[in-house]
């Protein structure tokens, strides 16, 4: 990915836009996303009519647009505020410029950026600290902040460029943040000078502690017209997330590569720069879990405290075989690496986890016989996971104790397996059934007809062939999943599988039903006729219907009056709420799409349900900037990705937010549904299945969203 960075602008977007465009245009381009640290809007002082207030006013009312999607840190001041309004974390100003916030960590595109601002609160640290503290966070691609780090320029004179106090000036909170985001690229604005130091470590010097990769820093100039490099202000860079790269170039060293600045800065031990806040405190007490030391005071957080933490929890992970950023697994086979418990002295099996998609049998072998013969290896299928077996004990430790390291990619956990699933030679257990996708459109058994011989699903006006009444829809082409389809496939309408007397309405291109174990009284499902794994793959014309149906949708929800189903009656309005996740799951893959309305006094909390939700489990959204759509987003065919719809800020409008799955990614299936179902008061409706509606209910459900949305039916004159 090729990103530009610019330091503060103060409203001069002309400027910043210009000079963009220009470079967008050139060789060095296109890029892909444009960051700006430190201030954003005009300063206070600037008069009415001035020219940065003239400028933003033109982009504000559209006048002039913005050529690449940017994202900036720094807020509007109290006086901005006032001219130009407040402006929500993760909404724009104006299109295809967003408000990242004053502080957190978000997925923007594929890019891992944390970021702060002067205008932070606790609260926006602890967004930062929380999932950069998990096991399993793997580092940050970029970090921007308005300040420096204190110490990062320790040992430098930069008096020529009016900073005398090199080493004591900035904010020892962002400095105690690097150290925990451990970012490739930290970007910062003031004091205002462009200063480069070379790269430094995020680890110890000891070879076997080199578990990490480097950070480069920059601070950039504030933007002018002149152009000085000694003053740069607009910095280009082309990044590969860090989840995409291989292990080898990510823990890479340059020859210039410096000891970690903070880590040099706190030894020096000088008085005169003390952490700010930490009242003279020692540092025995601080030390041990972060939230504790954070909670004894933030900015008493020093960074020998979270160096010694980071060093702690390295030591926890390699002790449980892991690669330096792997979740946990400490149980498996009674423990792993240099500690943690007893290991059985004849087991030669290991568990290896999160490989990236693709990743072979042949690839392992390569990987591992360094260590000794490797006499089995099994993938099992579907699955990021795999067991390798030594000849000899010993073999096996050796490759434990190298964390997978001569695998060439980033991520892998390797820990010791109880057994080697079954042995060679053993014939295959038969599959289990599989059960159906959450919220699948279940068959019950055949009914046998009065006549004896065949059966039928559904009520007596439905019977017969499904075939025979409803379209198949186009089969699989271009963009289309072509594995299991038709008769193997739950939500294919030509399949013998599909519960028919759920439908509501049938489209052009899309249908509409109710779902086994629904949520509430008027959960939906929209799925496309077509079988195509995502709504990415979508066509034109499907993607039109399917704006159509969320429209309907949504101005029936709004309206309040229900049909007169099960459950049904009278009810407030309500606001729309829908998720789609392509992930991997065994069967066809046919997408469908969840649609559960919510009252409109919990419409504004929906969103911040599914961000601290995806937080918990290391999960962080992009928000679609406005005008963009799914289709647009460049998501590969086969690309895992979550997508979800909620009411915007203050349960008005619409805001849109993807999450795409890094390689070897995980997120529970049940993920959106448990969201929802919080939401909704009902914890124990997570599980579609524990709360099934009988025959009868279902048809009453089926019948009062029927009559319901037949004054909002687009589809006029088709028979449903």
């Amino acid at each position: 990915m090729k990103i530009l960075v610019a330091g503060e602008v103060r409203g001069r977007l002309d400027l910043l836009f210009t000079r963009v465009a220009t470079l967008n245009a050139s060789k060095a381009g296109p890029f892909d996303t444009l960051f700006v640290t430190g201030e954003f809007f005009p300063p206070a002082d600037e008069p009415e009519g001035g020219m940065a207030t003239t400028a933003f006013e033109d982009y504000v009312m559209g006048v002039k647009e913005v050529p690449l999607s940017t994202y900036f840190i720094e807020g509007p001041s109290a006086s901005a505020e006032a001219k130009y309004g407040s402006v929500a974390p993760g909404s724009d100003v104006f299109p295809k410029c967003t408000y990242l916030g004053p502080g957190g960590l978000e997925l923007v595109g594929k890019l891992t950026v944390g970021f702060l601002s002067q205008r932070h609160t606790d609260k926006d640290i602890e967004k930062i600290v929380e999932p950069a503290s998990s096991s399993t966070f793997l580092g940050a691609d970029i970090f921007l902040s308005t300040d420096w780090g204190q110490g990062v320029a320790a040992g430098y004179d930069l008096s020529a460029m009016g900073v005398r106090d090199a080493a004591g000036t900035g904010s020892s909170t962002v400095a105690d943040l690097a150290v925990v985001l451990r970012p490739r690229y930290h970007f910062a604005a003031r004091p205002g000078i462009y200063f480069q130091r070379p790269p430094y470590k995020n680890h110890a010097s000891k070879p076997k502690s080199k578990l990490s990769h480097v950070t480069r820093f920059l601070s950039l100039a504030p933007a002018a017209e002149a152009k000085d490099k000694a003053r740069k202000w607009l910095h280009a860079i082309s990044i590969e997330p860090i989840p995409y790269m291989t292990l080898a170039a990510l823990v890479d060293e340059p020859a210039d590569v410096t000891e970690s600045p903070y880590s040099v800065f706190r030894t020096a031990g000088t008085a005169s720069h003390k952490r700010e806040g930490s009242g003279g405190q020692g540092e025995a007490g601080r030390v041990g879990s972060l939230k504790r030391v954070r909670a004894e005071g933030r900015e008493g957080l020093s960074h020998q405290a979270v160096q010694q933490i980071q060093e702690e929890e390295e030591a926890k992970r390699a002790d449980s075989g892991m690669f330096f950023w792997g979740g946990g697994n400490r149980g498996r086979g009674g423990g792993g690496g240099g500690g943690g418990g007893a290991v059985d002295p004849s087991n030669t099996t290991l568990h290896v986890a999160n490989l990236p998609p693709g990743f072979s049998a042949d690839d392992l072998q390569r990987g591992f016989s360094h260590y000794g013969v490797v006499a089995r290896i099994r993938i099992p299928e579907g699955k990021d996971f795999a067991f390798v077996s030594f000849t000899r004990h010993e073999e096996a430790r050796q490759a434990l104790d190298a964390r997978g390291i001569t695998l060439g990619c980033a991520g892998v956990r390797v820990s010791w397996s109880k057994s080697m699933p079954r042995q060679t030679g053993m014939p295959p257990a038969p599959p289990l059934p599989m059960p159906p996708p959450p919220g699948a459109m279940v068959m019950p058994p055949p009914v046998p007809s009065v006549g004896g011989g065949g059966g039928h699903y559904g009520p007596a006006s439905l019977a017969g062939p499904p075939t025979a009444r409803l379209p198949p829809g186009p089969g699989p082409g271009p963009g289309r999943a072509a594995e299991a389809s038709g008769e193997e496939c739950w939500f294919c309408l030509g399949s013998e599988k599909a519960a028919v007397d759920l439908l509501v309405t049938v489209g052009e291109s899309l249908y509409m039903a109710v779902p086994k174990g629904p949520l509430s009284p008027e959960h939906l499902l929209l799925i496309p006729i077509s079988h195509v794994a995502g709504l990415a793959q979508l066509s034109e014309g499907e993607w039109a219907e399917f704006e159509r149906y969320k429209a309907a949708l949504r101005g029936m929800y709004a309206e309040g009056k229900t049909g007169e189903g099960e459950g049904q009656g009278q009810r407030e309005g309500q606001s729309m709420v829908l998720f789609e996740r392509r992930l991997q799951t065994r069967g066809a893959r046919h997408t469908h799409v969840q649609v559960i309305p919510v009252p409109n006094d919990k419409a504004a909390g929906v969103r911040e349900a599914f961000e601290e939700k995806g937080a918990a489990l290391g999960v962080f959204f992009e928000s679609l900037t406005a005008g963009t759509t799914l289709r647009e987003m460049g998501l590969r065919e086969e690309e895992q990705y979550m997508y979800v719809e909620v009411p915007g800020l203050g349960g008005k409008g619409v805001a849109r937010l993807l999450y795409r799955l890094p390689p070897g990614g995980k997120l529970p299936l049940t993920f959106g549904r448990d969201v929802m179902a919080d939401l909704l008061g009902a914890p124990g409706k997570v599980n579609w299945k524990n709360c099934q509606l009988g025959r009868e209910e279902e048809a009453a459900m089926v019948e009062g969203l029927k009559a319901r949305w037949e004054k909002w039916d687009f589809n006029e004159g088709e028979d449903t």
